[in-house]
């Protein structure tokens, strides 16, 4: 079954499914990242590097890049910035969603007749249960 939704499938943020998608999705990314970043960079999983100075040791992160859009709309495709002035691969997380969905098999696992959890609000329910029953699922 084709991923029923223009962008991000609220039905994959349920609480009792989100871990396995997350971890999908990590690897997903990595897998399409890697043939872009070698030789230079590589992606990997659950990663961390904490440097740690002085007597009072102070996390600085860099700062993000933040991609607002609403449940109607399509997951923005965006750049993975580098040093260095590398060129930055583009990340298209839509595909890697549809992959993830696809591969896990997330549309017998999903049951679109009920509201998904956490619960929208009216209008965002509205447009869900709109868009579910122009496709059958409802």
């Amino acid at each position: 079954m084709p991923f029923p939704f223009p962008g991000m499938n609220p039905y994959l943020e349920h609480p009792e499914l989100w871990p396995e998608v997350h971890h999908l999705l990590m690897g997903l990314l990595a897998e399409t990242l890697n043939p872009q970043l070698l030789p230079t960079y590589r992606a990997a999983i659950e990663k961390r590097v904490y440097e740690l100075s002085g007597e009072e040791a102070v996390l600085i992160g860099i700062p993000a890049d933040l991609y607002a859009f609403n449940l109607e709309d399509a997951v923005p495709t965006f750049a993975l910035p580098l040093v260095n002035e590398a060129t930055e691969p583009r990340i298209d997380l839509y595909a890697l969603l549809n992959q993830a969905y696809n591969r896990a098999g997330y549309a017998v696992a999903i049951d679109y007749t009920v509201d998904p959890v956490p619960p929208l609000g009216p209008e965002k329910a509205a447009w869900v249960d709109s868009l579910l029953h122009s496709q059958g699922l409802r």
